[in-house]
């Protein structure tokens, strides 16, 4: 939940990441990510850097197409581009018309503008939360998400989803 006092509450929602499977877990993923995409203003549609290298349409660009949302989309991590924005433009050109918004968390490249575009295309509506309110996450969810990021920082690679945080107790 991001709010500017006054002036907007944008409210993200992140869904589950895309693994073409219809082994374990992942028909479910699949169904949760299409109902969230059915209940949004705006999808921000990321793509990845090495979507970039591959001839093939990236699966962002793909749903997109068939979303009645207002889309936006995203290459994220431009600050490890291999070829730089100009190959990576030349490459979206050949598979779509749409604009294409470069992004780098770790430099801020492109958030203040991203930002923008998000708002001009949300429609009018209610704030639904407190100004001071961030997330609807209990803050012992929270609490088990900061530990899960610090073994992951602490142990170089990826964590299994089924990785749990216990928090027995919040102060």
């Amino acid at each position: 939940i991001l709010t500017k006092a006054g002036e907007h509450q944008i409210i993200f929602v992140d869904t589950p990441g895309v693994i073409e499977s219809t082994v374990g877990l992942n028909p479910f993923l699949t169904f949760e990510l299409e109902q969230a995409l059915k209940d949004v203003d705006v999808v921000v549609a990321v793509v990845a850097p090495w979507e970039f290298k591959s001839s093939t349409k990236p699966w962002a660009l793909s749903v997109g197409e068939q979303l009645k949302s207002k889309l936006i989309y995203v290459a994220t991590q431009c600050d490890r581009l291999d070829g730089g924005e100009d190959q990576m433009l030349a490459q979206w050109n050949l598979w779509t018309s749409e604009s294409l918004t470069f992004t780098s968390a770790r430099t801020k490249k492109g958030l203040d503008g991203l930002q923008k575009k998000i708002l001009d295309n949300l429609s009018e509506g209610p704030q639904y939360y407190d100004p001071e309110q961030y997330t609807i996450q209990p803050l012992r969810e929270m609490a088990s998400e900061i530990v899960r990021k610090h073994c992951f920082e602490l142990l170089h690679q990826e964590i299994p989803w089924r990785f749990v945080g216990i928090v027995g107790q919040t102060l």
